[in-house]
């Protein structure tokens, strides 16, 4: 438990020192293999990791620890059909390994696989219902498959949770902007800026809001702070042009 809270602290020699002792007494725990091996993940030292791995699995084929540090090696490897597995295996053996299912639903969404993301996240919601990060997930996933009501509520219940988490509040501007709900969602985003956790994002966002209701002005002047990030440039460029355009024909 100590050697946890040390690498939760980043206190990776600490951690280090102490599982070195442990190994000294219990040489043949997988346990503490796998705990090294996180350490070793972590400094970074991704041989050792890998080593410590595999003697976790070896002294135990049912080490969710080992399997679970398995799927982050994968994943390093960019090899994600490993990674699933062994964090499958990781909650098949230990089914309290909940960071284990937060992975699985995270390969499964950058696979685009929704419909298989929204079963372990309903399965993660029923574990930990007090976690909004779970109902986020579950609402992105949503959007992504233009399930804007059902995100919507996602989103909703997450922020029930944490009520000014601003991811929280731009995902449910952006499902109300869908929904055609745009005060609303200029509300959402106008309370991450109040709440001074506002990005080029966030404006960019309000920007395209106020275009969608065809105020031009309003949509520039959130383009422009927006386009300090170049990715936002080429929106804002664009906007000042059509408003040019408009000021112009209004003048003839």
């Amino acid at each position: 438990m100590k050697t946890r809270a040390l690498i939760g602290l980043k206190k990776y020699g600490d951690a280090l020192e102490i599982i070195n002792n442990v190994l000294t007494l219990t040489p043949n725990s997988a346990e503490a293999h796998a705990l090294k091996g996180r350490i070793m993940f972590l400094i970074p030292s991704q041989q050792l990791a890998q080593r410590s791995c595999s003697k976790a699995l070896s002294l135990d084929p049912q080490c969710a620890e080992a399997f679970f540090l398995k799927g982050d090696l994968d994943l390093i490897e960019e090899n994600s059909t490993e990674a699933l597995l062994a964090y499958e295996n990781a909650f098949k053996y230990d089914v309290s390994h909940l960071e284990a299912v937060r992975m699985i639903a995270y390969i499964l969404h950058q696979s685009e696989n929704y419909e298989q993301e929204l079963i372990v996240l309903q399965k993660l919601i029923s574990l930990r219902p007090w976690d909004h990060n779970s109902y986020l997930a579950k609402g992105l996933a949503l959007a992504n498959t233009e399930q804007y009501e059902e995100a919507l509520e996602a989103y909703d219940k997450a922020l029930e949770i944490e009520p000014d988490d601003e991811e929280g509040l731009e995902r449910r501007g952006d499902a109300l902007m869908h929904l055609g709900r745009h005060q609303e969602a200029i509300l959402c985003l106008k309370r991450v800026i109040e709440l001074g956790k506002a990005t080029t994002d966030t404006w960019g966002s309000l920007g395209n809001i106020y275009l969608d209701l065809d105020c031009k002005k309003e949509a520039v002047e959130w383009f422009k702070k927006a386009s300090v990030d170049s990715t936002w440039k080429e929106k804002y460029l664009h906007a000042q042009m059509q408003l040019d355009m408009e000021v112009d024909k209004e003048r003839e």
